[in-house]
């Protein structure tokens, strides 16, 4: 199941999946606390991107015997919060997770392989999404938002492979 929420359920709401809500006080935060991390942009949609499919990965990640625990992940990165004077949230964490799921997944298995499974699991998520971040597609996957007269997000991004 997925949806597109032209008003989000309730006041504030960036994302919900699976019951799971992230506001957007959330992901504004997650977005400038990696954003000090990195040293680079990183911005909301991203975020959103990734909490979105945080419970595919998981799945997919704890199937293959990748998966990690936000702890995991909280003290993999500790010292590199540190040097750059952040603490990171719990939402931060939970979209690190995912990427230091997915890196793990496509290093011990085919990427394109990987992408095809998660897109399968996303599919049965119910996923409500702020529609300044995106839209959920067929696949249950966000895309970029596309704003008339203003450049489309998507001609920019590779074509992603097919199933």
């Amino acid at each position: 199941m997925w949806g597109l929420a032209a008003c989000s359920a309730q006041p504030g709401t960036a994302l919900e999946v699976d019951g799971v809500r992230y506001s957007e006080d959330q992901v504004s935060q997650a977005s400038a606390e990696l954003t000090a991390f990195f040293g680079e942009a990183v911005p909301q949609s991203v975020i959103v991107s990734f909490l979105g499919i945080a419970p595919s990965v998981d799945e997919v990640a704890q199937e293959a015997e990748a998966g990690v625990s936000d702890s995991d992940v909280r003290n993999l990165m500790a010292e590199e919060a540190k040097a750059a004077g952040v603490e990171l949230s719990s939402t931060s964490i939970r979209a690190l997770r995912t990427n230091v799921e997915i890196n793990a997944l496509q290093k011990k298995t085919d990427p394109q392989a990987v992408v095809g499974v998660i897109t399968e699991k996303q599919k049965q998520r119910n996923m409500v999404v702020n529609p300044r971040y995106g839209v959920v597609n067929e696949d249950g996957m966000l895309t970029p938002p596309v704003l008339n007269g203003v450049l489309d997000a998507r001609k920019l991004l590779p074509p992603m492979p097919a199933n």
